[in-house]
């Protein structure tokens, strides 16, 4: 029994070093609603991005890890939307905050309006920043908190 110690550490090892590599099934991916930022007259929902690999971005102008986090966004969103990435910005914020905040920056990603809590109420957002990557309807990466470099990894990975 002793000598399968070391085996079995190496297997959870591995098994922890594909998750935090982002290449990890974390479970399907739920939908929701949210209201596009400039275009309060459609809806748009998680299904229609279907076969697409989705960067989920909950935030708020607020938050200094938001706003840190955004240069790193705006350049995956400018680097990877070529090739399939979809980036949700989504803030439950009033829109008028959200639309004078965006007017003010250099960022041009989708932002999303949560203004009935749904996308953060289906993804238990209790804190943010917090960053979900969904490929082919499953979350392969769900982060709690900004480390420079990390979304751009994750979404390199994805898309190989």
């Amino acid at each position: 029994m002793k000598s399968m110690r070391p085996v079995l550490f190496l297997v959870v090892l591995s098994l922890l070093a594909s998750l935090l590599a982002g290449c990890g099934d974390l479970g399907p991916a739920k939908d929701f609603a949210v209201i596009p930022l400039d275009d309060q007259a459609k809806s748009i929902s998680l299904k229609d991005f279907k076969g697409k690999l989705v960067l989920l971005d909950f935030w708020a102008t607020y938050c200094q890890p938001c706003r840190q986090a955004m240069p790193e966004v705006q350049s995956v969103w400018e680097k990877y939307r070529s090739r399939g990435l979809e980036v949700m910005a989504i803030s439950d914020e009033p829109r008028s905050v959200l639309l004078a905040f965006h007017r003010g920056s250099q960022l041009s990603y989708p932002v999303y309006v949560d203004s009935q809590g749904d996308a953060s109420l289906t993804y238990g957002v209790t804190q943010i920043p917090r960053f979900v990557l969904i490929k082919n309807g499953r979350i392969i990466w769900d982060q709690l908190s900004y480390s420079p470099g990390e979304i751009e990894q994750h979404v390199a990975d994805a898309i190989g």
